[in-house]
This record gives C-alpha cells, structure tokens and sequence, in this order.
C-alpha cells in the first residue's frame, strides 16, 4: 500500500465532509472562538492535504502564465488585507483574516490552480459525485422529515415556511455544469457510471426548486444554446427532456403545496404573463439600496485598494433591525469593494485565459460569469471551487485534444 494512501483518502473526506450538507455554506459549527462554516472546514484543510498526497493520476497546469497568474492573485489579495490595509487603515491582523474569509472559495481556488490537485483525480470525480448526490438527497428529505442541517433553525419548523417556499442548497449552482453534461454529451469518464447521469438531472430538479429567477434564466439560455448551437434530433429529445423535468418538477410542487404557490405567484408568475419584466421583479424592488451603496464607496475611492473591515458597503432597514452588509450579491463588486482595483483585473484575466484555452467548458464559464452580477458564485460560494475541480477533471480525461493547446500551456496528464 502506499504510503500517500491515507493522504489521498483524507482529501476525499475533507471533499465529503465539507460539501455534504445542503447548508455548508450557511451551517456553522461553533469552535472557541469563531464560528467555522462547514465548507470553511474543508477548504481550509484542502491545501495542507493535498501537498502530502500523490498519485499517478494527479493534475497540474503546465501553462507558467496561468499558474503565475493564480499565485499573483493569491498573494496580491493576501498582502492587501494582511499588510497594506494594517498601513492604510490602521487594520488589524484579525480583522484582515476575517476579511479574507469572505473569499475562502477564491483563495483555496486560486492555490489549487498554482499547486495542482496531487490525488487521484478519477477517484476524486466519484468522490465529488457522490458528495454532490448526498446533498442533493438531504435538502429532499428535509422538506417532509426535519433534519438539524439548518443553522438556528428550530427541527420542528417546516423548511418550506422558513425560506418562503425555496429549496436552499449550497451546491444547486452545480446544476449548471450538470444540464451541460447531460445535453453535451461530452466523450468522457463524466458517464462511466450510471449514478453520474442521474445526478446531472437531479441537479437540474434542484436548481430549479430554488425559485431563483437568475439561476432559471440562466439554465434557460444555456439548454437553448446548447440545443441550437449543433442542432441534432438527439440534442433536441435531450433539451425537451430537460424541459419536461423542469416544468413536471414546478408543476408537482405549485400544486402540492401553499408556500411554493406563493412563491411562484410572487417571483416568477409575474415574469411569465408579462405582467413585470425581469429587471423589475428582481432587480428595481430590491436592489436599489445595493446599487446605491456601492456607488458611495465608489465614489469615495474604496476601488482602489478596497474596504477595511469594519466598514460596510451598504446598509438597509429590517424589521428585526438595521442590516449591514460587508459584501454585495455581484462577484466582480465584492472583489473591486474588498480588495481593489488591481485584483480584479488579474481575476478577469484569468478567466479571460480559462476561457481562451478551454480548460473549463467555456459556455458554462460564460453563463457563471453572468450570472455573478446577481449572485456572487465566483467569490463567496461554492461555485469557483467546482470550476476549479473541473478544470483538473477536464483536462486529465482529453488526452486526445491536448494538440489544441500551445505547448506552453497544454495540462500535464499523468498516465
């Protein structure tokens, strides 16, 4: 046996127990002294684990442009809130890690791209799959057998009533990769299993139980690109079937139940009768207040080299109170906000780069990078740590398609 076996395993646990839970994202487990989100648990662990594992089927980037890229950004964003805001703002130490937790998903992201992932990235891809499936399968099962995955949640509190109606998952933005893998069809170890197939159309099922309009406008757009865009009877019985699921889904759950009605009579209803465009029911009712915000900080140069800590972009009045918040809903805003200027244009030139050499499916980094102007999937949540993981899966099963890439930057696959 090899003496990284316990390594690689661990790092398969850390993906499991990080990601698992339906709220990881939002679940916090109390420690003395900090409260640790469970997928915090797991991407703080990630780097020092995957240094001491090793396999033969591990991933790493030869292109020196784009790992450079990853560690500049890393360091860049470590030597703002750590150094130059101690200077500038008087900021202490504690305050800038705090700071830095914000773009806990970004960072180990980031480091994972300059370092490689060590392990083996076939066994990881079941391991995720499986992780994925888990999540899945619990926000399900909460919805008629409560389950204490809910932080500060009464266990007999409906969950439906608690969040008016909408699924929470963290991984729902996973249904994005998913629609795509089911309609591409891509000739990959991604269908080597049957349970691969069936999580890729549960998460569209999940996906659209979240009633948010900005991840249903988006998987709309995505099934009519891909189904037009190399138009085939098979793709077209595909994008139907993906049509079918989603509306039976919407269908089965606005008849079964009170709260989801309202829910869907309030936020997606009035889009589909014309009776409110888009931009008014998601965007003028509720996000005038961010807008405004972020326009005063703007405005007093926090662009430049972003927030201190302790001050808020916006803040809005609650009934419980007044709410302030540190970091908006739009990725590419809490980036410029918290860590400036420089930062953010070596973050667009890095996806600009992920784009150009195809080390992610390029129309799905499209359709994440729009739908960050509304929810901050490429910062804060889950989101850019999936792209991350794809961009080894990818690239280590297309052996056949390394001629495409300029040597410079062709992935090294270890087989």
């Amino acid at each position: 046996m090899s003496k990284y076996f316990v390594f690689n395993y661990l790092f398969y646990l850390l993906i499991f127990v990080g990601f698992f839970l339906p709220t990881n994202n939002t679940f916090y487990i109390p420690l003395p002294g900090v409260l640790l989100k469970f997928n915090e648990l797991a991407l703080l662990g990630l780097p020092v684990v995957n240094e001491l594992c090793k396999s033969k089927y591990s991933f790493r980037l030869r292109s020196k442009k784009l790992r450079l890229l990853s560690l500049s950004l890393l360091m860049l964003i470590l030597f703002n809130e750590l150094v130059l805001k101690s200077i500038v703002y008087s900021q202490s130490i504690s305050d800038g890690v705090k700071s830095l937790r914000y773009a806990l998903p970004l960072l180990v992201s980031l480091f994972l791209l300059f370092r490689g992932i060590n392990t083996n990235i076939k066994q990881l891809y079941y391991v995720f799959i499986i992780t994925i499936l888990t999540s899945y399968l619990l926000s399900l099962i909460s919805l008629v057998y409560p389950l204490p995955i809910y932080y500060n949640l009464d266990n007999s509190e409906d969950v439906l009533s608690a969040f008016s109606g909408r699924l929470i998952n963290g991984n729902a933005s996973f249904g994005l990769i998913g629609v795509y893998l089911l309609l591409k069809k891509c000739n990959s170890f991604f269908y080597d299993k049957k349970i691969y197939k069936a999580v890729y159309i549960l998460s569209i099922i999940i996906l659209v139980m979240t009633f948010n309009r900005t991840f249903l406008a988006a998987i709309f757009v995505e099934v009519i690109i891909l189904t037009f865009k190399s138009f085939n009877v098979k793709k077209a019985i595909s994008a139907i079937f993906v049509g079918v699921v989603g509306i039976i889904v919407a269908f089965l759950l606005y008849n079964s139940n009170e709260t989801i009605r309202k829910q869907i009579d309030r936020r997606i209803l009035p889009i589909l009768t014309q009776e409110q465009s888009i931009s008014e029911n998601a965007v003028q009712d509720s996000r005038q207040v961010i807008y405004d915000g972020v326009f005063r900080r703007l405005s007093e140069s926090y662009w430049i080299a972003g927030l201190d800590f302790k001050t808020k972009i916006f803040e809005i009045q609650r009934i419980d109170g007044i709410y302030e918040a540190s970091k908006t809903d739009i990725s590419f805003i809490n980036i410029l906000l918290r860590f400036g200027i420089v930062p953010l244009i070596l973050y667009l030139i890095l996806l600009k780069r992920l784009y150009k050499l195809k080390l992610f499916f390029p129309l799905v980094l499209v359709v994440i990078m729009l739908t960050s102007l509304n929810i901050d999937l490429l910062m804060n949540q889950n989101t850019i740590f999936f792209i991350v993981l794809y961009v080894s899966f990818i690239n280590l099963n297309n052996i056949t398609n390394i001629r495409r890439i300029p040597n410079e930057d062709r992935p090294k696959y270890a087989f």
